[in-house]
């Protein structure tokens, strides 16, 4: 699962790749925020990539992330949420 981090603009619907965007591990991006990862649309206008997320930081700033999902992303989803359940 791959993902490059992008700006996006919420009146527009605009996604922008960064210009120090670079191609990481999604799995990676999820952990360094917590696990505090929403899926907020569909992707078509960039080629691989099928999901805008928004990720936040500690002091609750949004970062803006294009995923290409595959079934490993639905497992990993999953068993992100089974662990939340009891906390």
């Amino acid at each position: 699962m791959e993902a490059i981090q992008v700006d996006f603009d919420s009146e527009t619907a605009a996604v922008t790749v960064t210009a120090e965007a670079a191609p990481r591990n999604w799995q990676d991006i999820c952990e360094s925020y917590d696990n505090d990862v929403h899926r907020v649309r569909d992707v078509d206008d960039h080629p691989g990539y099928t999901g805008l997320y928004v990720c936040y930081d500690q002091d609750n700033q949004p970062h803006h992330y294009i995923v290409a999902e595959d079934a490993a992303l639905q497992r990993l989803r999953r068993r992100t949420f089974f662990k939340k359940l009891g906390k």
